[in-house]
């Protein structure tokens, strides 16, 4: 905060204060230099430190915090842990993200603006119902060495499914993709999928299918399962929770939805998955 003030002028938004001086507080000392804005690999590297256990009970507890509530967090009076969890967790997404980090660094020029928050929204406009899916995507699974790189979304115009099978590749390695199929409320899809890829590599690879792997699981479900997610179409920040689809599964969604898949993993180990799955979707 001191920082911020003598040499920024200003400290921005009582959510941003707090999220870069909690950004900015899981550091390293790596070759010889300090390395700011380190995304925790392991709860041992910051004993006591507890972030992600209090969103991962939060969100368990149906209390996730929207960003716009995080937005509100006033730190002109005491603030709880929980409270400091959520503005890093923001703070994290928008710094360590591929699409995000370039213009949330362009904050800094605004520290000292009273319109501090709608400069930020502001920059973000194009694309603020994207933020708002990530968000909600990344405090469904957040966990230690989260990689922001790889579970970023990819997005793609979508359209609705016409009477003919529709085929699409998920690749092993990235977090939820769009499969630009458009669902029809009231309608019924069979996804099916095939093909083999690689799910992990402890010295020696190991080959999945899109059932999964059964001698390992992550949040419950089998490592390299096909999961799936809705997103609907009237309202794009939102991001529905993940579904089981595997080798095969019916889908009958409420309202129009766009169809994004991937395979169950890790968030911080998807860099030795290789290869994807094959994905077929058809009216039934």
């Amino acid at each position: 905060h001191s920082f911020m003030y003598t040499q920024l002028g200003g400290a921005g938004s009582g959510w941003y204060m707090e999220g870069m001086a909690e950004l900015l507080g899981t550091h390293r000392w790596e070759n010889g230099g300090l390395k700011l804005g380190v995304f925790p690999a392991r709860k041992e590297d910051v004993p006591m430190w507890g972030r992600i256990k209090l969103i991962r009970e939060a969100v368990a507890a149906g209390k996730a915090l929207p960003i716009a509530a995080v937005m509100k967090i006033d730190n002109r009076r005491k603030l709880s842990t929980i409270e400091y969890a959520w503005t890093w967790a923001l703070a994290a997404l928008l710094d360590g993200h591929p699409g995000f980090q370039a213009r949330f660094r362009e904050l800094k020029k605004y520290v000292a603006d009273p319109a501090f928050d709608e400069r930020f929204r502001a920059l973000f406009a194009d694309d603020w119902d994207d933020l708002l899916a990530e968000w909600e995507a990344l405090v469904r699974t957040i966990d230690y060495g989260y990689d922001m790189r790889r579970m970023a979304m990819v997005h793609k115009p979508a359209e609705e499914i016409g009477s003919q099978p529709q085929r699409g590749k998920i690749v092993a390695d990235r977090g939820w993709q769009s499969t630009g199929w458009l669902l029809k409320a009231g309608r019924a899809y069979r996804v099916t999928a095939s093909g083999r890829f690689q799910i992990a590599d402890d010295g020696k690879p190991w080959p999945c299918e899109a059932g999964g792997v059964t001698i390992e699981y992550y949040d419950g479900k089998p490592l390299g399962v096909l999961l799936g997610a809705l997103r609907p179409a009237a309202n794009r920040g939102r991001f529905g929770p993940p579904l089981t689809i595997g080798l095969g599964a019916t889908l009958d969604p409420k309202e129009d939805a766009v169809l994004y898949l991937r395979v169950n993993d890790l968030p911080g180990t998807l860099n030795d998955n290789r290869g994807e799955a094959s994905v077929t979707i058809a009216p039934e």
